[in-house]
């Protein structure tokens, strides 16, 4: 099978109803994104499991060697194209500013998915969504400053939202605000590996269900379940 025709079979309806992308641009409200179907990936002994609403298909190793070793830019490219449905969605009338630090910290999230994503896991942990100065600031899940930049020894530049709060700035690894929860969180992990976080990777991945960061007028975080969709 070549690399195209790979790309083409990952991206194409298996149920031949509609194209995948169509479908998940289609979206229009938090609501309805949630419960469109979606890709994703996962690893079952020496074969690709591609699934798609308990459809399932197989794609031996041995046969795409190279898209094998590159896990974390599947991935990623999946995200890209979930980012590309997210701007589509309706937020309710209280919400001003909506950040997706997927975007504007490709970069370092994408340096995280390369040093962590390298390859299948048996444990993913999930969140919910990002924290002002933690993947707000860094695109790492939980990723609070002084994890990313010293334990994990990921850089990357961090550019700005596309629009941005005043009481929400983003310095990317310049943040001196550090959160709490990605501290508590990551040093956990740390503490069960061992005191390595390549020791957790090498098994656990962590993920965060929703990339988006909403905030009111007054600059509150509106976390996912506080959203109420019109």
């Amino acid at each position: 099978m070549s690399k195209r025709s790979f790309n083409k079979d990952m991206l194409d309806d298996r149920n031949g109803s509609t194209d995948f992308a169509d479908s998940v641009l289609s979206v229009n409200t938090l609501q309805q994104f949630a419960v469109t179907k979606k890709r994703c990936l996962s690893f079952h002994g020496e074969k690709i499991t591609n699934v798609v609403e308990g459809t399932t298909s197989h794609i031996g190793l041995e046969e795409e060697a190279v898209e094998t070793q590159s896990l974390w830019k599947r991935f990623y490219k999946l995200e890209c194209e979930l980012n590309a449905a997210l701007r589509n969605i309706v937020v309710p009338n209280n919400i001003t500013h909506v950040y997706n630090p997927l975007e504007y910290a490709s970069n370092l999230h994408c340096a995280y998915l390369r040093k962590f994503l390298n390859g299948p896991k048996s444990v993913v942990f999930v969140g919910m969504n990002p924290g002002p100065n933690g993947m707000g600031q860094t695109g790492v899940p939980f990723g609070n400053i002084t994890t990313v930049r010293n334990e994990m020894a990921l850089s990357g530049s961090v550019q700005q939202p596309v629009s941005v709060h005043e009481k929400r700035p983003v310095f990317g690894l310049e943040c001196t605000v550090e959160e709490p929860s990605g501290a508590r969180l990551w040093s956990l992990f740390k503490k069960l590996a061992g005191g390595s976080l390549s020791i957790f990777a090498e098994k656990c991945f962590v993920h965060n269900f929703c990339p988006l960061i909403c905030y009111d007028k007054a600059g509150r975080n509106i976390t996912p379940n506080e959203l109420k969709v019109r």
